[in-house]
């Protein structure tokens, strides 16, 4: 999981993990998870949201 690319996203669209997490149905903590390397193995489910969220592919975010 690129955990820096997941935290660029969100910053450089201005939002907060709240927003992130009201627009795409994770929680607050699963995004801070997520963005700080502590949950370094999302469900495929997870990584859609995220990538669908930010207009990316899931391989992007998982650094491929």
């Amino acid at each position: 999981m690129n955990t820096e690319l997941l935290k660029k996203l969100r910053i450089d669209k201005g939002l907060t993990r709240r927003d992130v997490s009201l627009k795409t149905g994770l929680t607050e903590n699963q995004i801070y998870a997520l963005e700080t390397g502590r949950s370094n193995n999302p469900t495929l489910e997870t990584l859609t949201s995220l990538a669908n969220f930010y207009e990316v592919k899931v391989s992007k975010l998982i650094g491929e």
